[in-house]
């Protein structure tokens, strides 16, 4: 599939959102019914894949990047989640300052009609492999061919980012969308990328339950940083913040040698330094933007915008 295809495939995943609002429009009970929401979302996106990959005779593994990895990769892959965490939660910690934990939120509101187990498969199985197969399995392995590596996993990041609709999800999500690229790039495979969303979402999910059903007062349903800032002093909460983006940047540092390690281990090493040194390779005059894409980024970003100014308005007690 060309670079220009995957910006097609971009835009119908953008415009699969927009229908969703519409189809909520004309049936309300469906946004009243979180989970009904997201099974219908996922199937309006994943079903253009699929017609892609019939329609240019690819077979399945290959299409969305399902190799084979070592089992050593997979206990590396937990090392790695282990490493990135800490600078995700000072991103996610920081935007929620201003917009408000998004994804706390809306589990916790959420958390009440439905049990964890539904909850956990469908928010912490179900999404990431379906994204997972999208954003780094089709988007990213195809903005790749273009040679351009460091362009293809800041390209697909992006629109990661993106496709979450608020500047709270944005960063962390467009910061996760980097590190998965590196490690699905050292193992040429997503499975290291599933792993590690699966674990990211899980753990979100049973700490909302864990807090929802504590018998303590519920003080915390908002998991971040912002949520202390009516009972911590500001000091208190930058020095925190201070120390969380240092232990990022440190286990960042280390979190390429295990991109390295892995990359060796499934014997891709001269790819991998290749793509830690952001040089090019195979026909690197290609391009990666394409004008489906930038249509798509474009109502994507409208649409973060507007509702990041509304979530804004929102944390401050405005609405």
């Amino acid at each position: 599939m060309t670079h220009s295809k995957a910006g097609w495939l971009y835009l119908i995943v953008i415009l699969s959102e927009i229908a969703l609002v519409g189809i909520a429009l004309l049936f309300p009970e469906i946004s009243d019914n979180f989970m009904v929401a997201e099974i219908i979302l996922f199937a309006l996106m994943i079903v253009p894949f699929f017609i892609f990959m019939f329609a240019t005779r690819t077979r399945f593994n290959d299409f969305f990047g399902f190799h084979k990895v070592k089992f050593s990769t997979i206990m590396w892959t937990l090392l790695y989640i282990v490493l990135i965490t800490p600078m995700s939660m000072f991103l996610n910690s920081v935007s929620a300052l201003i917009f408000g934990n998004v994804a706390s939120n809306m589990f916790s509101s959420t958390v009440n009609d439905y049990s964890f187990i539904t909850m956990f498969l469908v928010i912490a199985v179900m999404a990431p492999v379906l994204e997972e197969m999208m954003f780094r399995g089709v988007f990213y392995r195809n903005f790749r061919k273009s040679g351009r590596l460091l362009g293809s996993i800041v390209v697909s990041a992006l629109i990661f980012g993106l496709y979450h609709r608020n500047l709270n999800q944005f960063f962390y999500t467009a910061y996760v969308g980097v590190m998965f690229s590196l490690i699905d790039e050292a193992a040429d495979s997503i499975w290291p990328s599933i792993i590690s969303h699966i674990i990211f979402n899980g753990y979100s999910v049973c700490l909302v339950y864990l807090i929802s059903f504590s018998p303590v007062e519920n003080t915390m349903a908002d998991t971040s940083l912002g949520a202390y800032s009516g009972i911590i002093t500001a000091i208190a909460t930058v020095f925190a913040l201070g120390i969380l983006a240092a232990i990022g940047i440190g286990f960042i540092f280390f979190a390429r040698f295990v991109v390295r390690r892995i990359a060796k281990n499934e014997g891709n090493t001269s790819l991998i330094d290749r793509q830690l040194r952001a040089e090019e390779y195979v026909n690197g005059n290609k391009r990666i933007i394409s004008v489906p894409l930038i249509i798509g980024i474009i109502i994507a970003s409208a649409s973060t915008i507007y509702n990041s100014v509304y979530l804004f308005l929102q944390n401050i007690g405005f609405i």
